[in-house]
């Protein structure tokens, strides 16, 4: 007699469902007349949450207004029922994962009735944690000081560049530079009697090339014709006799030289640390 068969043996797979699970918070500004409506939905596994937050004035109220009677208030309820209180069948939501990259979430409403239905989309991204949060402030804050620097030493060029020029307008000699060297190949606008010779007693044309005009005048300061220097001794100027003339002879320091040393003098004795 043959031995009956050995009854197989037979495993039951159990379905393991992987789906997040979540709580859901609904908020509203107003009891009455709702102007803003928050949405925070936390992934339990993992403890992201994620929001949404819209207002009256958003594009996207706009955008769907028309499908609750153009009131705010009314998408509040529709919302709490699909969401939080799950007692309306022709109401109802899903919760999908949109993107794996960055974290998003997507709500789709759905409502569906015999005459009328209509499905919604409402994306929601990650709550912005503290660190994040940090992160950004740190980086606008190092575009602050980035751009603040870059203005603090542009103003110093500027007075640096300035300073000897003001100093040549007090004792009224930088007029006399519009003819110094090449200076006077620099195009000037002769104003004659206008309004502004009226204005100001000897005033006889401005250069059409102030950026040129400039640069030159700094070029003179740096390269005078004359080789004269001014020596600085304490909070004096002294003149030093023993420069000269490569042509011969002794030549004092011109305007611009004065006006360029007396500069430095100021800022030494101001200590201002502008260079």
């Amino acid at each position: 007699m043959e031995p009956e068969p050995s009854p197989e043996t037979i495993i039951e797979a159990e379905l393991v469902e992987n789906v997040p699970s979540y709580e859901i918070n609904l908020k509203r500004d107003s009891e009455s007349n709702i102007g803003e409506i928050q949405i925070f939905i936390k992934e339990k596994t993992n403890e992201i949450v994620y929001e949404k937050i819209i207002s009256k004035n958003d594009d996207f109220w706009n955008e769907i207004k028309n499908k609750f009677q153009n009131d705010f208030n009314v998408f509040y309820v529709v919302l709490e029922s699909a969401l939080i209180k799950k007692t309306n069948n022709n109401l109802y939501s899903e919760i999908i994962i949109e993107d794996f990259v960055i974290p998003k979430l997507k709500i789709e409403l759905h409502y569906t009735s015999e005459l009328f239905g209509f499905k919604i989309n409402i994306f929601l991204t990650k709550q912005k944690e503290k660190i994040d949060i940090l992160k950004e402030e740190n980086y606008d804050l190092k575009k602050r000081v980035e751009s603040l620097e870059k203005k603090v030493e542009s103003l110093c060029k500027i007075v640096d560049i300035m300073g000897p020029q003001y100093m040549r307008s007090i004792i009224g000699a930088d007029k006399i530079y519009a003819n110094y060297n090449f200076l006077g190949t620099i195009s000037s606008n002769a104003l004659g009697n206008s309004k502004l010779e009226k204005l100001i007693p000897g005033y006889s044309g401005a250069p059409t090339e102030p950026v040129e005009y400039l640069d030159e005048l700094i070029g003179c300061e740096k390269s005078h014709s004359t080789n004269g220097r001014f020596l600085i001794k304490g909070k004096k100027m002294e003149w030093d006799s023993n420069t000269s003339d490569p042509r011969g002879g002794q030549n004092p320091p011109d305007a611009l030289v004065w006006s360029k040393t007396s500069w430095e003098l100021i800022k030494k004795e101001k200590q201002w640390v502008i260079d």
